[in-house]
C-alpha cells in the first residue's frame, strides 16, 4: 500500500512540473504579446519622436512620415542587432567564438525576432486585453503549485530554531506531532477553500457571464481557483505521509513545520 501511494505521489508531482512548466511558458508568452503590442503599436514610437525634437534643434526639416516609417524600422532593427551581437560577445563559452559566428547568430536573432514582432501586429492588432490578468492568474498557480512541489522534494522553508529547542530524546516524537499538526492545518485550509470554489462554480452554472476571469476571456474564476485546494491538499497529506512515515520522512516533514 505504501509504494502504492509513493507511486501516486510520484505521479502528481511529475504532473505538477509539468503544469507549472507550461504555465511559465505561458506568462513569458503573454508578457511578450502584451509589451510588443504596447510599444510597437504606436504609429509615433519614442525613438522617431526623439530623432524628430534632435533635428529640430539642429535645423534640419526631416519629413515625419520618413522618420516614423523607414528611418525608424532601420535604427529599431540596428539597436537589436548590435544588443544581440553584445550578447553573444559577452557570453561565457568553454570555447572561443568567432566574430563571423557571433554575426551570424546575432543577425538570426534579430531576424527572428522581427519575424515574431511582425506576427503579434498582423495576428493580433488589438493585443490581448486579458494579458496582464492572465500573467497574474499563472504566477498564482505556479505559486501554489511550487508549494506543493516543494514539499515533496521536502525542501520547503523552515525555521531552525524550532528543531534546537526540543531535547534528542523527544525529538523524533516532536517532529511526527509537527508534521501531523501542519497536515491539518493545511488540510482544513483546503476544506475552506474548496467552499469557495463550489460557491464560484455555482455561480458560473448560474449565471455563467457573471464569474468569469475577465469579461475577454471565457475562462471561469472557479477553474483558475481550483489550484488552492488541491495545492493545500496536497501539501496536507504529503506533510501527513511524511509525519507518520519512516524517520527520514518525519524529519522532513518537521523541518517545514518548525
Amino acid at each position: 500500500m505504501g509504494a502504492t501511494l509513493r507511486r501516486v505521489d510520484r505521479a502528481l508531482y511529475i504532473f505538477e512540473c509539468f503544469i507549472a512548466w507550461v504555465a511559465s511558458l505561458g506568462i513569458v508568452g503573454l508578457m511578450f504579446v502584451s509589451v510588443v503590442h504596447r510599444v510597437f503599436e504606436r504609429p509615433q514610437g519614442r525613438l522617431s519622436t526623439g530623432l524628430l525634437w534632435l533635428f529640430g534643434r539642429l535645423g534640419v526639416d526631416a519629413d515625419p512620415e520618413f522618420v516614423h516609417g523607414p528611418l525608424s524600422l532601420g535604427l529599431n532593427l540596428l539597436l537589436g542587432f548590435l544588443l544581440a551581437l553584445l550578447a553573444m560577445r559577452t557570453t561565457t563559452r568553454k570555447t572561443p567564438s568567432t566574430w563571423g559566428r557571433d554575426v551570424g547568430l546575432a543577425a538570426g536573432i534579430t531576424a527572428a525576432l522581427s519575424g515574431c514582432v511582425w506576427l503579434v501586429l498582423t495576428t493580433l492588432p488589438n493585443g490581448l486585453p486579458w494579458a496582464i490578468k492572465g500573467c497574474l492568474t499563472l504566477v498564482i498557480l505556479m505559486g501554489f503549485l511550487g508549494a506543493s512541489m516543494a514539499t515533496y522534494e521536502k525542501r520547503h522553508l523552515t525555521v531552525e530554531v524550532g528543531e534546537k529547542i526540543w531535547p534528542a530524546s523527544i525529538a523524533p516524537t516532536v517532529r511526527r506531532i509537527a508534521g501531523v499538526v501542519t497536515a491539518a492545518f493545511c488540510l482544513l485550509i483546503a476544506y475552506f477553500a474548496l467552499i469557495s470554489v463550489r460557491a464560484y462554480y455555482l455561480q458560473w452554472a448560474e449565471h455563467p457571464l457573471t464569474a468569469l476571469l475577465d469579461e475577454t476571456l471565457e475562462v471561469p474564476k472557479w477553474v483558475a481557483l481550483a489550484v488552492i485546494p488541491h495545492a493545500f491538499g496536497m501539501i496536507g497529506l504529503r506533510f501527513l505521509g511524511q509525519a507518520l512515515g519512516p524517520a527520514d520522512d518525519a524529519e522532513g516533514a518537521s523541518e517545514g513545520a518548525t
